[in-house]
């Protein structure tokens, strides 16, 4: 494996199924996503539900944010359900500094 500044590459990456509540026959709130993160590119943040791992419930692109220190943002997700996915993906790009510090969504107990 050759390191080119030339070489293209994009990443993508989910979680497996995580439990919103104990309880499976209620929904849960998710609230927010927490991110602290550092990357050249813009990342996309999708988040699908109740089994459903092709038509997500929430998508949102953080901005590329490129600087000594991470980079912290909490946006309002909004969404119900009873357990959840996530997936973080970039574009294909010559830029090989993603760095994801901290992921957390907040869920209403």
């Amino acid at each position: 494996f050759q390191d080119s500044p030339t070489e293209i590459y994009g990443t993508s990456r989910r979680t497996g199924w995580i439990k919103a509540s104990e309880n499976l026959s209620r929904a849960t709130i998710l609230r927010r996503l927490n991110v602290e993160y550092n990357s050249a590119d813009p990342v996309d943040v999708k988040i699908f539900a109740d089994g459903d791992d092709v038509n997500e419930i929430y998508s949102h692109t953080l901005a590329a944010a490129v600087s000594p220190e991470t980079t912290n943002e909490s946006v309002r997700i909004g969404r119900r359900a009873r357990d959840f996915m996530l997936e973080i993906s970039t574009q294909p790009s010559a830029n090989d500094n993603v760095t994801i510090e901290r992921l957390a969504v907040e869920i209403d107990s």
